[in-house]
């Protein structure tokens, strides 16, 4: 008998927070190869007695928002839980999270590790665990203002306050964000803790290795940064695999491949992506009862896209209510990458125009600036891995597409989000459902580019012109994948053959028409 469909258990993940790691996450194990490699090895030399144990070897994780680096930090703190609770012998390693890098000191990372103490006992099962990570944090939460020492006991034991083969991984989130003041800290994590086996994994924005530089932790190791790109199509489809072991949901080999190839093509390689389309496939399976095979594709498609949008209008920040000015930024940026001058010429142009600049002013608008668009991951370094180049692009094609499309009408981003209901709502006011964004697109553009079969049929009926082309001279036809039954329909709109013209009668020239 199978088991049970873990509805609860779903509805729990799909109304769950941003940076909840999920029990099928897939990908990045080449990085937590990495760390567990290290791990063993600080263990090991801490084992030797080898000074120094851990000095230089901090790990950089970056990338844009959304790329996973979160999720990536909870899954190598879940891969440390499991190893605790392996009771063969061998190194452990106690994971410790910080997420509040802009008030780094001494004294917060004392009480951060003292309250890890009683965030990770639950999840231990081995009493001995237990008491090591009890007793061990307990002991490396008492931090002076100078840092790390050993003697902090309080006793006149001679031991080293972390037991031998045990190591901690110290990592911080978000520390892009850190402080000028919190350089000290970071140089003392960095370059070996007072000899202590503590290793110390840095995440954040691309930029975060040039702001490590100016805080003075610029001697990294060759390979311990770790630009994280999308996930690739194999590491998409083991997640949906896991997604639907781990729920009990009722499926076939055949029907499971079919759908995590359509998310796939839904989640543009970007892990929140995923996350979301899981989601949006969770909300249907609670209604077939976990049941894969009854779940209609359009209806999850549009449920998949609307969140991905509503995902997308976090990206403008405090620029939701105005997406117009940043649709026109990302614009003028195109598709190749840019130079950080000039994305900052082209940010110029857009927000000194009289009716922007006096949109920002009257709504008391944060400055937009390179930074910005930096922070809220509108663009990125490019290419990722090269943390000195100076050119930026957006990381998510379908992020960019949906910026643009906020420069056109209310149809445009009604069909981004699928929402036909919205779109006819639209045509009843006299929309002009030819009017184009600023890259040239029509609603009908959008609608053959994400195969909405159903909106393409209501756009055509409703007058859509299928000749338009856009500023890279496209129509929609070839904004479609051919075979598709979107391509089929706009083929057989664009190639209507010409009404024939009536023969002419030859009566004579006094003929007059009958009326």
């Amino acid at each position: 008998m199978p088991d049970e469909f873990k509805a609860k258990e779903l509805n729990q993940f799909i109304n769950s927070g941003d940076r909840v790691i999920n029990p099928f996450f897939g990908g990045r194990e080449v990085y937590q190869k990495k760390i567990d490699k290290l791990t063993k090895r600080i263990a090991q030399r801490h084992e030797e007695n080898v000074s120094d144990v851990a000095d230089g070897m901090t790990q950089v994780i970056y990338g844009a928002p959304g790329i996973g680096k979160s999720s990536l930090l909870k899954k190598i703190r879940q891969n440390c839980i499991d190893q605790l609770n392996n009771d063969t012998p061998g190194p452990k390693t106690i994971p410790v999270m910080l997420n509040d890098p802009e008030n780094l000191s001494f004294e917060y990372l004392g009480r951060r590790i003292h309250d890890t103490i009683s965030e990770l006992l639950p999840f231990l099962t081995i009493d001995g665990a237990k008491n090591t990570v009890r007793n061990t944090l307990k002991s490396l939460a008492s931090v002076s203002v100078g840092g790390f020492s050993r003697g902090i006991h309080k006793t006149t034991s001679t031991d080293p306050i972390i037991p031998k083969g045990l190591s901690i991984i110290l990592m911080i989130d978000e520390i892009q964000g850190v402080s000028k003041e919190a350089a000290g800290v970071l140089l003392r994590l960095h370059t070996g803790s007072n000899g202590l086996p503590i290793l110390p994994i840095l995440a954040g924005l691309s930029t975060s290795p040039g702001i490590l530089s100016e805080r003075k932790v610029s001697r990294l190791a060759s390979d311990s940064e770790h630009p994280l790109p999308p996930l690739t199509h194999d590491e998409i489809k083991e997640s949906f695999t896991k997604f639907v072991d781990y729920f009990n949901i009722t499926s076939t080999p055949e029907v499971t491949n079919a759908w995590s190839e359509r998310i796939v093509n839904w989640a543009d390689g970007w892990p929140k992506h995923v996350e979301n389309s899981q989601a949006a496939m969770g909300q249907q399976l609670l209604v077939t009862d976990g049941d894969l095979t009854k779940v209609n594709p359009r209806l999850a498609k549009c449920s998949a896209a609307e969140i991905r949008c509503g995902y997308y209008n976090q990206r403008f920040g405090r620029y939701d209510q105005d997406p117009q000015i940043i649709g026109e930024i990302m614009a003028q940026l195109g598709p190749n990458p840019n130079r950080g001058f000039d994305i900052t010429m082209a940010i110029n142009r857009i927000v000194n125009k009289p009716v922007w600049a006096e949109t920002i002013t009257s709504n008391q608008l944060p400055a937009l600036n390179l930074k910005y668009l930096l922070h809220h991951g509108l663009i990125d370094k490019h290419p990722l891995g090269n943390v000195l180049s100076g050119t930026y692009k957006c990381p998510i094609t379908s992020l960019q597409s949906y910026a643009v499309a906020k420069t056109g009408t209310p149809l445009h981003f009604y069909v981004c989000a699928g929402g036909k209901p919205l779109i006819v709502d639209a045509l009843k006011y006299n929309s002009d459902i030819n009017a184009v964004d600023d890259w040239g697109r029509t609603p009908l553009h959008l609608s053959a580019q994400n195969d909405w079969v159903e909106i393409t049929q209501l756009l055509l009926d409703e007058g859509a012109d299928p000749q338009i082309r856009d500023h890279r001279n496209r129509r929609p036809l070839e904004m479609t994948q051919e075979g598709s039954e979107t391509y089929d329909m706009i083929y057989q709109a664009t190639h209507v053959p010409p009404t024939p013209e009536p023969p002419e009668l030859d009566d004579g020239d006094d003929y007059e028409p009958s009326f």
